[in-house]
């Protein structure tokens, strides 16, 4: 689940922080959203989540709106990563 986290986050790059050269980017951040996971997780708590994760790694400026964070928790859930079994 993290790699598939990890590689969504370095798509959308909500901070601007990915690149080529350093591809541990955002490792910490998916290793947190991935153990913040429970079974049926929804769209709203999910992004919330994320948002939370990147305010207290970052800042609130660095990490910006919620909304920002709303596309990468819309890919996970189409993914499937957090829905029960």
């Amino acid at each position: 689940m993290e790699t598939i986290i990890l590689e969504i986050l370095r798509t959308h790059d909500p901070i601007g922080i990915a690149d080529d050269d350093r591809p541990d980017e955002y490792t910490s951040e998916a290793s947190r959203i991935a153990s913040a996971f429970f079974p049926s997780m929804d769209l709203p708590t999910l992004t919330k989540t994320i948002h939370g994760i990147f305010v207290e790694m970052f800042d609130g400026v660095i990490a910006g709106s919620e909304d920002r964070y709303k596309l990468i928790a819309e890919e996970i859930m189409r993914r499937g990563l957090f829905q029960s079994e």
